[in-house]
């Protein structure tokens, strides 16, 4: 009798052939990786279905996925995927472009950072990663800003809110979790798109991935890593689908009718699908011990999150139970989001007031600035016209100071720095009601007073305008002791559009530091101090690390 037609082979053959895919593929999953070759090769069912979507997915899902390494991409390899055939023929390894702008780690940018491309190995297979990209940036001798911003426009958003241009963390949560003298790159991972069977939370394989880049094949190579989360990165087929929809619909160039009620409804879900799909990716960065930055002006200030690890972090993490936190873990970890209140729905009146001295208010800056400029119009008939008008929108209304202060149209007019379209919303207001019109929250908790301070200016005319509005404002009655859900005052927006500035400044090379409104500036730095002095948060704004100074003649 041969082996073939032997007793226990035909009952084990007997046995299989009972069982249904989904029975068997229970079995299979629990196989090492090192016997998958060998299943494929035992009979056609067993090599489909250790083949397919579902037995990858359930591998993952059920922990039994071994993530072998993840590996560079040799230099040539990376080379060709960036570049391809071009007009110049074949690429080689002698050409002067792969000479000078590739080492053993992968691309050299511009400020000497470096993009690292990689080879991922699951189960003994290569797998196609959709995307995958990892940057290595210095962290000392080089401007980080403009570095960053080289790199991507998300990226030089997280470094000014995150660090100073030395690469110095400067937010609390990173201050502490990086030692000051430990100066080693930053490691950005900017693209982390699994193959789509492995994208449910429960799978291991993307925590894997992750701790095995950051703990073998760049080991000691960083200090933090970082990583924006992104609701693409979990998309399903299924999402791929409906985004593509939702966008011909919403930016569709040559439609000419509103969008429906059924089609509002639709984008309205989608985009709470997207945040879903954010949270689920911050989660799986969770599972693989990454922490969120959780600084509250990070969280309000930020339409981003960011989540980092450090070296420390994830050794400190080998006491535990497991490397990774487990499905249900991550799932209990809290997520910090912006503090999103329902915008209260303008009544017609109140929408048709705002829009009026909003408009009035921009046309009235302009003519105010061709005075200026020798071009001399008479502004008298422009604002009898605007008070006119005004008194008119109000006319009807059965509560005209309530109209007035929720339609935020003071807010309206202290961005466009216009005082005369402010005095004349006032003189409508019950002397009573005066103090309270100008400390009213707008829906993103922004007094008329924290708006003048910190909108934008261009040149000295502006930046005089915004000296006077906001001292118009304090005498008129306005506190410049409130503060928003952040912890800013009126002193802390104004900071924080000097920052905005010098960043710019910094991020694009232009000459020097900016000296931000000169004397109007110092002399709007002292109006708008709070008496008890700068908020924790207005301090944070205007903080410098020190070692800044120190790291200066690394230029």
């Amino acid at each position: 009798m041969s082996a073939v037609d032997s007793p226990s082979t035909a009952t084990l053959s007997s046995v299989i052939d009972c069982l249904d895919d989904g029975a068997l593929r229970a079995i299979l999953v629990r196989t090492c990786a090192a016997d998958h070759n060998s299943l494929r090769q035992t009979c056609k069912r067993f090599c489909k279905i250790v083949n397919s979507f579902s037995f990858r997915q359930e591998r993952g899902v059920l922990g039994y996925a071994e993530v072998q390494a993840v590996k560079l991409r040799p230099p040539f390899e990376q080379y060709l995927k960036d570049y391809g055939e071009d007009d110049r023929g074949p690429l080689s390894r002698e050409d002067s472009t792969f000479q000078k702008e590739y080492n053993e780690l992968g691309r050299i940018e511009a400020y000497g950072e470096q993009t690292l491309g990689m080879n991922v190995f699951v189960d003994g297979q290569k797998i196609k990663m959709e995307y995958f990209c990892v940057h290595l940036l210095p962290r000392h001798g080089v401007p980080f800003f403009s570095m960053c911003d080289n790199i991507s426009r998300d990226l030089q958003i997280l470094s000014v809110n995150c660090f100073s241009n030395m690469g110095c963390p400067q937010v609390p949560s990173l201050k502490a979790a990086v030692p000051t003298h430990d100066r080693r790159p930053l490691l950005y991972i900017s693209e982390f798109e699994l193959p789509t069977e492995y994208r449910k939370l429960g799978s291991s394989v993307g925590p894997m991935i992750l701790r095995t880049l950051l703990t073998e094949t760049l080991k000691n190579r960083w200090s933090i890593a970082m990583y924006i989360p992104v609701g693409r990165a979990q998309f399903t087929e299924s999402d791929k689908r409906q985004s593509g929809r939702i966008s011909s619909m919403v930016n569709n160039p040559s439609r000419t009718t509103e969008l429906s009620e059924q089609e509002l409804q639709d984008e309205k879900e989608w985009m709470d699908r997207l945040e879903s799909l954010i949270l689920q990716d911050m989660r799986q960065l969770f599972r693989a011990r990454f922490r969120q930055v959780s600084d509250r002006v990070v969280i309000e200030e930020c339409s981003n999150a960011y989540v980092y690890t450090t070296p420390d972090i994830l050794s400190n993490s080998s006491q535990y139970k497991s490397i990774l936190l487990s499905h249900e873990e991550a799932m209990q970890m809290p997520i910090l989001r912006p503090q999103r209140c329902d915008a209260p729905t303008r009544t017609p009146q109140e929408t048709a007031l705002f829009d009026f001295m909003f408009q009035s208010a921009l046309s009235h800056k302009e003519k105010t600035r061709q005075i200026a400029t020798d071009q001399v119009e008479s502004l008298q008939n422009f604002e009898a016209q605007v008070r006119q008008k005004l008194e008119e929108l109000v006319a009807s209304s059965e509560d005209k100071t309530r109209l007035v202060i929720s339609s935020c149209a003071i807010h309206a007019c202290a961005f466009c720095l216009v005082q005369p379209c402010i005095q004349f919303l006032l003189d409508l207001l019950p002397p009573d009601k005066k103090k309270e019109s100008l400390d009213h929250p707008d829906i993103g908790g922004l007094t008329p007073l924290m708006v003048a301070a910190g909108s934008q200016c261009n040149g000295e005319f502006d930046e005089r305008k915004r000296y006077e509005i906001c001292n118009f404002l304090i005498q008129q009655g306005a506190n410049k002791h409130v503060q928003n859900r952040s912890g800013l005052t009126a002193l802390g927006f104004f900071r924080a559009h000097c920052k905005s500035n010098n960043d710019f400044a910094i991020t694009f090379g232009l000459a020097g530091r900016l000296q931000v409104n000169g004397r109007h500036g110092v002399d709007l730095e002292s109006l708008l101090m709070p008496a008890t002095g700068p908020s924790p948060a207005d301090e944070q704004v205007n903080e410098e690390d020190s070692e800044e100074i120190d790291d200066n003649d690394d230029y």
